[in-house]
Formats: structure tokens, C-alpha cells, sequence
């Protein structure tokens, strides 16, 4: 008996510790492994940040639409001063595996922002030709420790925009303003553009022959996916806006295309460097900048002259007299009553 007792005070014992010794354990559920997939079009490596932020930080991420812009966030995060965690790299086979913590003791529930730290570019030009947009990443409601991710990349392609707002102080967007594209030959020539879909050239006598870019409610006069070898062309404005008129500027708008070495293709338009589109689409900060801007001038219409008011001849108005009126008719009166009753004295004579 005595033997059985002390057998289950060890075994009670032994209970008791193991239990102490799980608790004190470290939690082995709060890692979480996330396999990173991306289609870096057989690049060696793509390297991308991990960036911890709380989940307020997330919230309004997410309602302020920053996973749309790399550029957005990449400001947002310098902004918020995100601690950046962790590096990781996508290789060769499109994959790169690392661990996160799942959970904080500051905050609980980590969430976190994954942002390409380099595009991919063209191995020959070095052009970039691809980003993947930035996952903001939450563990709400995940059971499992594995969590799989797919980036989601966007085009990048060379385009040709500018703008067309009035001049003065207060600077409004101009639409259905017409342009003509143009390039000077050797001899002094000009060749337009007649359809930028073929890129086919051609010297012209009219400028309504040539094909007519026109800018749109924002203002924005865009050409996509025209593809230009280096050099120097010209956008010639052909129409301006009702109200409007052509400035000197705008009859002669310099286009730059240059090849570099780092940054690719590189177009210009009055001196200022141009975007790319991404996913087709001009980047929405370009459009509320709405630079570079070709400047209308408004048609100033002459003053109305004030015409002066003539005199009118005076107009001689006779007004009636009636007192004088009413004495002549009384007079009359008492002359016929008078008559009257001479007239029947001289009958009663009579008879």
C-alpha cells in the first residue's frame, strides 16, 4: 500500500512539472511559413521588404487603396516610419521562403506589408518592364502555420502624355484641343504622323491629313504603346479649345526620346521626364498633377462700349384749359337759351 502511494505522488509529480515546463515553453504555433511566389520572367533574383505595421496602420492601407501604388506606399511607409523586418528574395524559381511571427506581445496580431524592393527590367535595356503591386498581409482567421502568396505584376510601357490647361493664375484642364505629331527630315522637311498604330510618316500639305490626338476632360493628351527611336519630334497644335486661342508655344512642343544605359528609354516632353503607364493606365498622382502642361490662351473679347444716352427732342404738349373750356361752352349755352326764348316771345306776338 505504502509502496502504491508514493507511486502516484511521482506520477502527480511528474503531472504537475510537465505541465509547468509546456507552459513555460515558448508558443511553436506562432511562427507562420509564407511561400512567395512571383513570375520574375527568369530573372536570378527579385528582392523584396517585409515591413511590420500595426493594425490601424492596416486599416487605413487598405481604405486609402495604397496596395493600387508601390509609389503610394513606399511614401506612406516612410511617412508612418515602418520597421522593416526582413529581406527576403524570390530566386530563380520564382519562390522565396521565410518565416514571420504571427503574433506580438505589443500589438497581438502582426500584419505586414511585402513591397518589391527593385523591378524587374529588361536584361537588355535595362528598362523597367514589370512591378509587382504591394501585399498587405493579416492573419486573421488563418488556422493553418503555411501561408501562400502570389504576386500580382503590373506592365510598365513607355507613353507619350502631356496636358493642356488655360494660362493666367488659376489653371483649368482644356478639352478637345487638337495636336499633330511631326519630325524634321535632313533637308528641312516635315514628316507627320498619319496613323500611330502602324507608325507610318508622310509629308503633307494639310495639317488635317495628319492624324489628330485631342485632349480629353482632364485635359490629358495621350499616346500609348507608340513606339519612337531616338530623337527629337514636335507636337503641333492644330485646334484650340472654344474660347481659346494657339500660342507660339504650343505650334511647336519638343518630344525627346533618349536611350540610357541605367534608366532604359527615356522620353521628355518640354524638358520634363515622362511615366510609364502601369497596367495600361497613367498613374492617377500624374493625372491630379496634370504635368507637363501646354498652356492656352483665352480670347479676350473687346469691352462693350457704353452707348450714351441722346437727348429727345422736346415735344410741345398743350394741355387742355378747362376752365377756359367751360366758359365757352356756358356762353354758348345761355346764347341758345337766349335765343330760345326770343324766339317763342316773338310767337306769342304772333299769335
Amino acid at each position: 500500500m505504502r509502496k502504491i502511494i508514493i507511486w502516484v505522488t511521482l506520477l502527480l509529480v511528474t503531472v504537475v512539472s510537465s505541465q509547468q515546463v509546456y507552459a513555460e515553453m515558448p508558443r511553436l504555433d506562432n511562427q507562420m511559413t509564407i511561400q512567395l511566389s512571383h513570375d520574375n520572367q527568369g530573372q536570378e533574383a527579385t528582392p523584396f521588404s517585409v515591413y511590420e505595421i500595426s493594425r490601424e496602420d492596416y486599416e487605413e492601407a487598405l481604405n486609402n487603396k495604397y496596395e493600387m501604388s508601390s509609389e503610394k506606399t513606399n511614401e506612406w511607409l516612410s511617412e508612418i516610419r515602418a520597421n522593416k523586418v526582413r529581406e527576403v528574395v524570390a530566386s530563380s524559381d520564382q519562390k522565396a521562403v521565410f518565416d514571420l511571427p504571427k503574433y506580438s506581445d505589443s500589438q497581438g496580431l502582426n500584419y505586414y506589408v511585402i513591397l518589391q524592393s527593385q523591378p524587374d527590367k529588361d536584361e537588355l535595356s535595362t528598362q523597367v518592364i514589370y512591378e509587382a503591386l504591394p501585399i498587405f498581409l493579416s492573419f486573421e482567421n488563418v488556422e493553418s502555420d503555411f501561408f501562400e502568396i502570389n504576386t500580382k505584376r503590373v506592365s510598365h510601357s513607355s507613353s507619350i502624355y502631356f496636358f493642356k490647361y488655360s494660362s493666367g493664375e488659376r489653371q483649368l484642364p482644356l478639352e478637345k484641343a487638337q495636336f499633330v505629331l511631326y519630325r524634321e527630315l535632313l533637308d528641312g522637311k516635315r514628316e507627320y504622323l498619319m496613323n500611330p498604330k502602324n507608325d507610318s510618316w508622310k509629308s503633307i500639305n494639310q495639317l488635317t491629313d495628319a492624324y489628330q490626338f485631342e485632349s480629353n476632360k482632364d485635359g490629358l493628351v495621350l499616346i500609348p504603346y507608340l513606339e519612337l527611336l531616338p530623337g527629337t519630334y514636335y507636337f503641333e497644335e492644330t485646334k484650340a479649345p472654344k474660347g481659346f486661342k494657339i500660342t507660339k508655344e504650343s505650334q511647336k512642343i519638343p518630344l525627346v526620346v533618349k536611350s540610357d544605359s541605367i534608366s532604359g528609354l527615356v522620353m521628355t516632353i518640354n524638358a520634363e521626364v515622362l511615366e510609364t503607364l502601369k497596367a495600361g493606365q497613367l498613374p492617377q498622382e500624374v493625372i491630379a498633377k496634370g504635368t507637363p502642361r501646354v498652356l492656352n490662351d483665352s480670347i479676350k473679347r473687346p469691352p462693350k462700349k457704353d452707348i450714351p444716352n441722346e437727348e429727345q427732342p422736346k415735344k410741345n404738349v398743350f394741355l387742355p384749359k378747362t376752365g377756359e373750356h367751360m366758359w365757352q361752352f356756358s356762353s354758348v349755352g345761355l346764347a341758345l337759351i337766349f335765343i330760345g326764348i326770343i324766339i317763342r316771345k316773338r310767337g306769342k306776338e304772333n299769335e
